[in-house]
């Protein structure tokens, strides 16, 4: 049997990568070819199978072959690089703990409502919450009419999330009361309930429902303050939650100088659009509000953890500022790659940070 990665990069190969290959104009491809030579010079001089050649759109005449050595495939960075950089992952990927890390640091996060924690449930401030009385008590003094409830461990890509809406002291999902009994139903995990936030109003016109979030690659060198590398704008296309790409998304580069969305944007299967496809706003011309405030949000927040080199900060871009909904100890490689036409600053930093280990 073949192995799991090989099997896993044939089934995006074909469902995914080809698939993109088929619908795009073939005015924009190369012809095949020169796609031919371009793939076997790449697995004999680089060593990169066609998985990748077709992952990251090497068929387009606007990508040159030449500049393959500006991308990194996912096995390296993740199972390589990341796997020795960033050890303390648990410090992101626990929700419950990097939100009250963040909070004690004075980073701006959100509110968070409750806890589920190993079975029981929490307030705000630690209480726990044993019966049904208490809890719609607790409900009733809450301000927040909405809140989002997300997986506390190991979830990744918007997994599990879910909103509740909080009407005359009583939390509904949709329309199905969801009372004391339905939170303890969720005990066997951690989870952790915030309140909702809403995009900012410049944001706001291409998806009312998700928050939309800009994606912050960070990376801090040994012995030195933390640097901002990478930004990328995240914005959903469905009416789930999230804005991720697996669920949908489009993620746009946003140059780090001006803070202005380049005009293009790309899905996971690789598909391109210059405007959202539901709203029909452009992406060219947008500038991210508050984007220094941003930076700087993330600077501090990646002084916060400086045993992790490289972090995936997902900020919201709120009416009152930058909010960081989360870190991420692995973030989405493909993102960055596509949406930058590679990633060269990053690979020379992890090669550089890997090599002092």
């Amino acid at each position: 049997m073949a192995p799991a990665w090989f099997r896993y990069s044939l089934e995006m190969f074909l469902n995914r990568y080809i698939r993109a290959y088929i619908y795009t104009s073939t005015e924009l491809k190369k012809n095949k070819s020169k796609i031919l030579r371009e793939m076997v010079w790449a697995l004999i001089t680089k060593r990169i199978s066609p998985f990748f050649y077709f992952h990251y759109g090497f068929y387009l005449k606007s990508q040159t072959i030449t500049k393959i050595d500006n991308y990194i495939t996912e096995s390296l960075f993740y199972y390589k690089y990341l796997v020795a950089l960033n050890q303390h992952w648990i410090l992101l990927d626990d929700k419950n703990v990097f939100s009250q890390i963040c909070k004690s640091e004075g980073l701006t996060i959100p509110s968070t409502v409750l806890r589920i924690k190993n079975g029981r449930i929490l307030d705000h401030a630690g209480n726990e919450i044993l019966c049904t009385s208490t809890f719609d008590t607790f409900l009733c003094s809450l301000r927040a009419t909405e809140l989002i409830c997300k997986p506390a461990l190991m979830s990744s890509g918007g997994e599990g999330i879910f909103k509740l809406r909080i009407n005359v002291g009583h939390a509904y999902c949709e329309q199905t009361r969801f009372g004391f009994l339905e939170f303890m139903k969720l005990a066997h995990r951690d989870w952790i309930i915030e309140e909702c936030l809403v995009n900012h109003s410049e944001l706001r016109a291409n998806k009312e429902e998700a928050l939309n979030c800009i994606r912050v690659i960070t990376a801090h060198p040994s012995g030195a303050d933390p640097v901002a590398m990478y930004i990328v704008y995240k914005v959903a296309t469905t009416s789930c939650l999230v804005d991720n790409a697996h669920s949908g998304g489009i993620y746009v580069g946003v140059n780090i100088d001006t803070g202005y969305l380049f005009s293009v944007g790309f899905t996971e299967k690789y598909e391109m659009y210059t405007q959202h496809p539901i709203s029909g706003a452009s992406f060219s011309g947008i500038r991210i509000p508050y984007f220094e405030n941003a930076l700087q949000l993330s600077i501090r927040a990646a002084k916060t953890f400086p045993s992790l080199k490289v972090i995936g900060w997902d900020i919201a871009i709120t009416p009152s500022g930058p909010v960081i909904i989360e870190g991420n100890s692995f973030p989405g490689l493909a993102l960055i790659q596509k949406a930058h036409q590679g990633a060269p600053k990053l690979i020379k930093f992890i090669k550089e940070e890997y090599a002092k280990i």
